[in-house]
């Protein structure tokens, strides 16, 4: 459901922006993948480390959708690091047995 996608999203970046990792955490499994400036972190101890090191601020300004049957989104996320560097992150999201969206892979890019 787009609905469901978009709130995650809004969630994933708040949570970002508070480092409070904790909650983003649930939505990480030992195989999820993160690319970061085409830096490979793989599992979720890796990608929390990451993202813990990380001292940006996300601000998307623009959110595109791909519904892919009903167990997978492609989203699009663009927008600005600290105010002023642009960004594009691709977060392919699956959704699993407990009927909640995890993050299967992102890949981070300043562009």
């Amino acid at each position: 459901n787009e609905s469901i996608v978009e709130t995650f999203v809004g969630f994933y970046y708040a949570q970002l922006n508070k480092k409070t990792l904790e909650h983003v955490a649930p939505h990480l499994k030992e195989f999820s993948v993160y690319v970061r400036d085409d830096v490979k972190f793989q599992g979720k101890d890796r990608i929390l480390n990451a993202l813990r090191s990380s001292d940006v601020l996300f601000e998307p300004k623009k959110v595109n959708i791909l519904i892919n049957g009903e167990r997978r989104a492609n989203v699009v996320v663009s927008g600005l690091l600290n105010g002023r560097y642009p960004f594009c992150e691709y977060i392919h999201m699956a959704y699993g047995n407990d009927k909640t969206y995890w993050v299967h892979s992102s890949i981070l890019q300043m562009v």
